[in-house]
């Protein structure tokens, strides 16, 4: 199947942690314009945002955090680009997914 960058993820859902900065938001930027919905998520929200209604603030180190994430994208069946999740996250939250 030969699609082109525009279209390439036209009609697909993805879910992107760390997204607001850096090669996270780099990665939802490419994602976005090759026609993909794409919701971010971060601790915090920076006052910049583009599509503020596809951004989610939940810490995901947390599992109330990671849950929240999830039923805000409406991701059950999406792609989860997880960013940046340094290895001394305990064992919690999205890192137990």
């Amino acid at each position: 199947m030969n699609r082109s960058l525009e279209t390439e993820f036209t009609g697909k859902r993805a879910l992107v942690t760390c997204g607001t900065k850096g090669m996270g938001e780099a990665i939802v930027e490419r994602l976005r314009s090759s026609g993909a919905i794409v919701v971010t998520t971060a601790r915090s929200a920076p006052t910049d945002l583009r599509e503020p209604d596809l951004f989610v603030g939940a810490d995901i180190s947390t599992s109330d955090g990671a849950e929240r994430v999830v039923r805000y994208a409406g991701c059950d069946r999406c792609l989860w680009l997880t960013i940046s999740t340094p290895s001394f996250l305990p064992k919690s939250g999205a890192n137990a997914l």
